[in-house]
């Protein structure tokens, strides 16, 4: 069975470390030769552990990338843990799409495998830069074809034991001519087709088969330089001489070499994710919907400034008398004043509520670290209450944030309109009628601009 299985094994160029392949051949040779190993003995066999869980913390998904990687689900992947790059691709795409993540993080510890299917799946991960933040996390080992996919990533990080690199490609070729004709066979090959038998492991290697499979390994091998350069942002001449040239690197000479931004554990890359990014998003989202100035927002491409007023005129000009000295003019002015200062007195009690939102955020956020720094300094895991107070903390903490970005952008709705009955428009609010100030017909209250219509509301209007 050994020729047929190595065979199989030239056939496609290999990213992973050697000494997981002969374990991987092993294996496979003991199953086809009838040794039926069970999914926990192939597992410990070949990778020494199991395959960790797919996990959800809050809004950030942990995505693991475990055991050797091939093109599609087959049987090792299934008895071994292994990882199908194309079953891969496909959770990815899912969490990317899925509304309810705010992150991803990749949780790899693989050797490598197979290169096929990675330059695909590393491509897939690259374009989905900048939708969704999407950390790396060597845990504790990204080799050859695992760093590839890797390094697609917005941010490389590694565990303090961890190591990442072997950047190198290679096929296998076993001649097993001279031990078949020691034990008497002779095998006899009928071909058609100059090339289709060429490299098979019956016969010698010729220098012809030998310059083919090369070509093919430098061709992988060069789609490789250019993924980590594009993914790292260097030349493929830098990784070729400075990525390790093949050899696995610690979590220091990674980070000293460019191959990786920082050292850290997984548990510290999602608090981190917690902390400062998923837990603001919807702050960041809302903010990103006013343009803000010195405490001052204006919904700009909703309303357009007055192109009556000189350039650069100071808010509130417009309150002078206007030339023709009307009383018209003159209570519509001191109506818009009179809602500035309102906007401005439930500007400054949002800002304290804020303010005491993020000091109660802040407490949970503590008490959650103490909680992980406790049992990193005990080197233990957090028992299971410690687990559940650590979610509740984590939770809480979400909630606070998502009330924060609501008042904030509340605030920021309050604030432009601030601005607006400041002197922004050339269409005052008018009275119907001196007796009662806050009175419009329908057809004036539709001559209103949107913002107009929601001050005059907001202000206790009403329309007959």
């Amino acid at each position: 069975m050994k020729p047929y299985i190595l065979q199989a094994f030239m056939e496609f160029p290999w990213a992973i470390l050697p000494s997981k392949l002969a374990a991987l051949e092993a294996v496979v040779i003991r199953h086809a030769a009838g040794e039926k190993l069970s999914a926990d003995e192939v597992q410990a066999a070949i990778h020494g552990a199991q395959r960790p869980a797919d996990r959800r913390v809050n809004a950030v998904a942990v995505l693991p990338l475990f055991g050797t990687i091939f093109p599609r689900a087959n049987l090792l992947t299934d008895m071994s843990g292994a990882t199908s790059a194309e079953r891969f691709g496909a959770q990815f795409t899912a969490l990317v799409d899925d509304p309810t993540i705010s992150a991803i993080v990749l949780d790899i510890d693989s050797p490598g495998g197979q290169a096929c299917g990675v330059p695909e799946l590393s491509q897939r991960i690259f374009d989905a830069r900048g939708i969704k933040p999407i950390i790396a996390v060597a845990n504790h080992c990204m080799a050859s074809a695992a760093y590839w996919i890797g390094t697609s990533a917005d941010e490389v990080v590694v565990t303090p034991s961890g190591d990442v690199g072997s950047v190198g490609v290679f096929s296998v070729h076993e001649d097993m001519s001279a031990a078949l004709e020691k034990d008497g066979y002779k095998i006899s090959i009928i071909r058609a087709g100059k090339y289709k038998i060429e490299a098979n492991p019956y016969e010698p290697l010729s220098d012809e088969a030998r310059a083919e499979i090369q070509a093919g390994v430098d061709e992988t091998y060069n789609d490789f330089l250019d993924a980590l350069a594009r993914n790292r942002g260097v030349s493929a001449s830098d990784v070729r001489s400075g990525f390790g040239e093949g050899r696995m690197l610690s979590a220091r000479q990674a980070v000293k070499a460019g191959m990786a931004d920082r050292i850290g554990t997984l548990e510290e890359t999602i608090n981190r994710l917690l902390e400062s990014g998923t837990a603001s998003a919807s702050m960041r989202q809302a903010s990103q919907n006013h343009t803000v100035v010195s405490g001052s927002s204006s919904a700009v491409d909703e309303h357009p400034q007055n192109q009556n007023d000189p350039a650069g005129q100071e808010p509130g000009a417009d309150l002078r008398p206007a030339s023709d000295g009307t009383q018209a003019r003159l209570n519509s002015l001191a109506r818009r004043l009179a809602l500035a200062e309102k906007s401005y007195i439930q500007s400054g009690e949002m800002i304290m509520n804020v303010r005491e939102l993020l000091s109660k955020r802040a407490a949970n956020l503590t008490a959650a670290r103490a909680l992980h720094e406790t049992a990193d300094q005990e080197s233990r895991d957090l028992t299971e209450t410690e687990r559940a107070e650590f979610g509740r903390l984590l939770t809480e903490a979400d909630s606070l944030a998502a009330q924060i970005a609501v008042i904030e952008a509340e605030r920021a709705k309050l604030t432009a309109a601030e601005a607006f009955v400041l002197g922004v428009s050339d269409e005052p609010i008018k009275p119907v009628a001196a007796s009662d100030p806050k009175l419009l017909t329908r057809a004036e209250f539709n001559k209103l601009s949107a913002l107009d219509q929601r001050v005059f509301i907001k202000s206790g209007g009403k329309v007959e």
